[in-house]
């Protein structure tokens, strides 16, 4: 289009306004209205412009027009019909256009979202216990593809995230799985005060080291402190089972069965701790069928 001109002296006195009008209205009816193509989108985004340009071109004329002259009335109706055709036109491209990123946007983050989530399914079961709002993070996909304008930048944007987000998957996978392994190792009489498992492996290793032994040192603290006051404690007794001089082959040879009978007059927790205490000594002795515990009744 060529570079729209007027100029005024009480009456027209140059102006290729009819021109520039019919180049104008020919653009305007040869614009697709209804886009499907990428390449339309990409053309109608240009035409845009175009018409954004051309009605501002008609506004500067008009008023340039206001400052020459005052009787123009018929040149002011015609610049405004045709300012409202292009306003028309160009914001029926621009919701398609609006419309057809948003729509892009919302694949590009949903095929990202479902990404992570497949990656974070294929992790162990242990890694599934821990929180992974970090990476479901809506706001990460949306500045991913914030400012981009074309599918490929999008889907380019969005990989790379994912990408970023599967590297960080793996790194505390790893790191769960040796804060499992941490815990696993724990003696069987320690896993009380450790029942929180699913928030002890999510920790960092330094972290979960300081938690394990803070709790050890507090409740080996709280032990002595509770059998101090008792004089019949687990501690109290002094037990120590020396087999030594048992005859493993004569206990081999021996079909019959015995029991040996131990008999406490102490409360429920003490009771449980010498249990404990014969269970520990005693399980891995040939011939020890089982060791149990039951209150003597009157």
């Amino acid at each position: 289009m060529t570079e729209l001109s007027i100029k005024l002296t009480g009456e027209i006195q140059d102006s290729n306004f009819d021109e520039w009008k019919k180049d104008l209205i020919k653009q305007i009816k040869a614009t697709p209205t209804e886009l499907s193509s990428d390449d339309e989108y990409a053309a109608a985004d240009d035409q845009v412009k175009q018409f954004k340009a051309a009605e501002k071109a008609l506004k500067k004329a008009k008023q340039s027009a206001l400052e020459q002259a005052g009787d123009i009335q018929t040149l002011f109706d015609a610049i405004d019909e045709v300012s409202a055709e292009t306003r028309e036109i160009r914001l029926t491209l621009e919701r398609q256009i609006k419309a057809r990123k948003k729509q892009i946007k919302d694949d590009s983050m949903k095929q990202g979202l479902a990404a992570i989530k497949a990656m974070i399914a294929s992790q162990s079961a242990d890694f599934k216990l821990i929180d992974h709002s970090e990476y479901l993070d809506k706001k990460l996909l949306e500045d991913a593809v914030k400012g981009r304008s074309s599918l490929r930048t999008m889907e380019k944007s969005v990989t790379k995230l994912t990408e970023e987000i599967a590297e960080k998957i793996r790194i505390r996978s790893e790191q769960v799985a040796d804060n499992a392994a941490t815990l696993k190792k724990l003696d069987k009489d320690q896993q009380a005060i450790f029942q929180d498992r699913d928030d002890l492996l999510a920790l960092s290793s330094e972290e979960l080291a300081a938690t394990i032994a803070e709790r050890l040192e507090v409740a080996g603290v709280e032990a002595k402190t509770e059998a101090e006051p008792k004089t019949t404690k687990a501690d109290d007794f002094d037990i120590d089972f020396d087999m030594d001089g048992v005859d493993d082959d004569a206990i081999a040879d021996t079909k019959s069965a015995y029991q040996i009978t131990i008999v406490l007059n102490c409360d429920k927790e003490t009771a449980d701790s010498v249990e404990k205490l014969v269970t520990k000594a005693l399980k891995k002795q040939d011939g020890v069928e089982s060791i149990t515990l039951s209150e003597q009744t009157a």
